[in-house]
C-alpha cells in the first residue's frame, strides 16, 4: 500500500484511529484539529461551573460528533485540571451492573440531594439514548427534567442553572450564511479549514508528506490515482465546489453528518475502493476524484453528493456539451479550464488524448469524466428551487442584521 493510500485510509470509518478514546489525541487527529463554535460554548459553561464552585456539564451528542476529541483537547490544557471527565457513558464497571447503573454511581454527587451543594466539577459526554434513562429517575430529577426538554420535539433553548449546564451537538450547524451578495451566500468554515489542512503544501502536513513520497516512488509515480486525486483536491476551486455541494445536500436532502463522517468522505473521494486491482486502462477515469465524488457510494456524504451528479440532469446545454465530447477525437482547448486546473491540466490532457485515440472504445468514459470535471471547476446548482431558497434566505438574513 502506498504512503498516501495508507494515510487517507486512516480517515475512514473502518480504521483503528476512527474512534478517539477521550484520553489522548493521536498525531493525525491533533494535526486535523480545528476550533469549533461548540467548543467555545462548552468552555463558557465549564467556566460558569467553576465560578459556581461545583456542578455538572453535559456534552450531548451521538457517535462520531466529536465528543471524545473535544475531551482529549480539554485534558491537554491546564485550564480545567479541577474537572473530572466522564467520557464513556455506555461502559459498565462490573458484569453485574448495567452501564446506566455504573453511570449513576459515578454521578452520585449530582443526584437531587447533592447537586446544588456539591463542590466537585464534572464534564460528562453522553448520547441521547443514555440521557433518556434519566427522564423518570426520582433520584436524578434535576437531570431528568433537563433531559425531557432536550429530548422534546419542540426543543429550542433551555435556561441553564448555576449547577447544571449542557451543550448539545443537535443544534449545531455545519455551514454559515454570508453577506457577500453572491448567488450562493453560504460557506462552511469547518469543512474549508479541514480541506485546507489536508492539502497544505507543507512538510509538517502528514498528508502532503505522504503525497510527495508516493509521487517519487517508482512503483507508483505521478500518475497514481491517489496522487492525482490529492492534486485535484488541492485546487482552490475544487475545494470550494466540494463545500458548496455538501451545503446543498444539507439544505436539499437534510444531510446531517459528524466530523467522523466527513473524514470518511474525504477518504472515499481520494482512495479508489478497488486500488489493489487497479489497472489504468480499465480504471483510470473511474478512480479519479471527479468520478468518485459523483458516482461512488461508499460513504454517507458521498451517497448524498451522488444525487447532484450533473449527468443526472438533462438539459439543452448539457446535451450540447456532451455531444461535443462524444464526437471529439482529442481534448479541445475549450473543454477544460486550463487556468483553474493549473498544474493538473497537462497530466489530465495527456491521458485523455491517449485514450481518445483508442478507436472510440473509451469515448463514453472520457466524456463523462470531462463533464464532471467541468462541473467541479464551475459549481452551480441545477435546482431553481434551491437557488431561490438561498436568495430568500439571504434577503431575510440581511433584513435581520440591519434591524
Amino acid at each position: 500500500m502506498s504512503k498516501i493510500t495508507d494515510i487517507f485510509k486512516q480517515l475512514s470509518h473502518g480504521s483503528l484511529g476512527a474512534v478517539q478514546n477521550g484520553c489522548q489525541l493521536n498525531e493525525l487527529a491533533e494535526y486535523l484539529n480545528v476550533d469549533r463554535l461548540i467548543e467555545v460554548n462548552l468552555k463558557k459553561h465549564m467556566d460558569a461551573i467553576k465560578q459556581n464552585g461545583g456542578g455538572l456539564v453535559l456534552l450531548i451528542g451521538n457517535a462520531g460528533d466529536g465528543k471524545s476529541h473535544i475531551i482529549s483537547k480539554l485534558k491537554n490544557t491546564n485550564d480545567y485540571n479541577d474537572f473530572e471527565f466522564y467520557n464513556d457513558a455506555t461502559a459498565s464497571c462490573s458484569p453485574n451492573m448495567s452501564s446506566i447503573e455504573t453511570l449513576k454511581i459515578a454521578l452520585r454527587n449530582y443526584d437531587d440531594q447533592h447537586i446544588k451543594t456539591t463542590s466537585t466539577k464534572t464534564l460528562l459526554a453522553i448520547n441521547l439514548g443514555k440521557l433518556n434513562d434519566f427522564v423518570d429517575d426520582e433520584n436524578f430529577s434535576e437531570i431528568g427534567n433537563l433531559a425531557k426538554q432536550v429530548l422534546s420535539d419542540h426543543y429550542e433553548s433551555i435556561n441553564q442553572t448555576d449547577y447544571l449546564r449542557f451543550v448539545s451537538f443537535s443544534n449545531q450547524q455545519n455551514f454559515e450564511l454570508t453577506q457577500d451578495g453572491s448567488e450562493y451566500p453560504v460557506e462552511s468554515s469547518f469543512i474549508s479549514e479541514i480541506l485546507n489542512k489536508i492539502t497544505k503544501a507543507d512538510c509538517c502536513n502528514p498528508f502532503y508528506a505522504a503525497y510527495e513520497e508516493t509521487k517519487k516512488d517508482s512503483h507508483y509515480g505521478a500518475m497514481y490515482p491517489e496522487v492525482l486525486n490529492f492534486e485535484i483536491l488541492s485546487l482552490l476551486v475544487v475545494k470550494k465546489s466540494i463545500v458548496m455541494l455538501i451545503i446543498e445536500c444539507m439544505v436539499r436532502f437534510q444531510l446531517i453528518f459528524t466530523p467522523r463522517d466527513f473524514f470518511d468522505f474525504v477518504c472515499s473521494i481520494i482512495v479508489f475502493p478497488f486500488s489493489e486491482k487497479y489497472n489504468e486502462g480499465r480504471h483510470l477515469f473511474e478512480s479519479l476524484l471527479p468520478s468518485l465524488i459523483f458516482s461512488g457510494n461508499s460513504s454517507k456524504i458521498q451517497k448524498m453528493v451522488c444525487q447532484l451528479d450533473p449527468l443526472r440532469v438533462s438539459s439543452l446545454d448539457h446535451n450540447k456539451s456532451l455531444a461535443v465530447m462524444f464526437t471529439a477525437y482529442k481534448l479541445h482547448d475549450d473543454m477544460l479550464d486550463k487556468n483553474k486546473l493549473s498544474c493538473v491540466y497537462e497530466s489530465l490532457k495527456e491521458k485523455i488524448n491517449f485514450y481518445y485515440k483508442n478507436h472510440g472504445k473509451d469515448t463514453e468514459r472520457i466524456s463523462k469524466f470531462i463533464f464532471r470535471v467541468s462541473h467541479l471547476l464551475d459549481y452551480h446548482s441545477e435546482s431553481d428551487v434551491y437557488r431561490q431558497f438561498l436568495r430568500n434566505l439571504s434577503l431575510y438574513n440581511n433584513e435581520e442584521s440591519s434591524s
